[in-house]
């Protein structure tokens, strides 16, 4: 069995949007995923709305990636792979540059795991392996549709994110998959994904999975 761990933000977590209530577990790409790869494999779902990278949200609690990291490697170890999949939330905070910044932290803070965390038994017995996701973009509508929200003013700047990412991963040596080729935000609200997104990234990233531990 090989255990998969989602370490990601609301559309890892399944945000229907416009409704800040939860996709059903087989509609977002986390149980799409787990669904075709079948019964060898386990998607560990660490998900949070909200999650950044390494940014922390003065207005509201637990939302700090790299602050919660260390408990979810250690609580779901043994581990064969990590999926960063955060980083659109740290423009309320920051730029895309410093959102690559803050992913680029996480991935060492992965690598290093065992050093980091004080790990009683191997994190990655296996070898650390890491899947580092490219955000889908903000919607260009949105400064229109929701001019009050944190991420208003950021749609151009999200249209950077996955290119920086693709360089960390490469400068890492980690693999990499850019959702905002499969899937684009609900004219709803601009951010969270359809479900026809979240059958899109789930088959991309099961085929990604296979690619890595098959």
């Amino acid at each position: 069995m090989k255990t998969i761990l989602c370490y990601g933000d609301s559309n890892a977590w399944g945000f229907v949007p416009a409704m800040a209530t939860r996709y059903a577990p087989d509609v977002r790409w986390t149980g799409v995923a787990a669904g075709i790869l079948g019964d060898g494999y386990r998607i560990i779902e660490d998900s949070i709305s909200g999650r950044t990278s390494v940014y922390e949200d003065p207005c509201v609690n637990c939302r700090c990636g790299s602050a919660g990291l260390g408990y979810s490697l250690l609580a779901h170890a043994p581990i064969d792979l990590v999926i960063l999949a955060v980083g659109g939330n740290d423009l309320k905070f920051t730029d895309s540059d410093g959102s690559m910044r803050g992913v680029a932290r996480l991935v060492d803070l992965v690598r290093n795991a065992d050093a980091v965390y004080d790990a009683y038994s191997p994190i990655f017995p296996n070898g650390c392996k890491i899947l580092l996701l490219g955000p889908t973009v903000f919607s260009p509508d949105i400064p229109v549709k929701r001019p009050g929200h944190a991420l208003a003013g950021s749609a151009e700047e999200s249209t950077k994110l996955s290119e920086k990412y693709r360089r960390v991963a490469e400068e890492k040596g980690i693999c990499f998959l850019d959702e905002s080729q499969y899937a684009y935000p609900s004219d709803a609200d601009c951010i969270h994904l359809t479900p026809e997104g979240h059958a899109k990234i789930g088959k991309a990233v099961a085929e990604k999975i296979l690619e890595i531990l098959g």
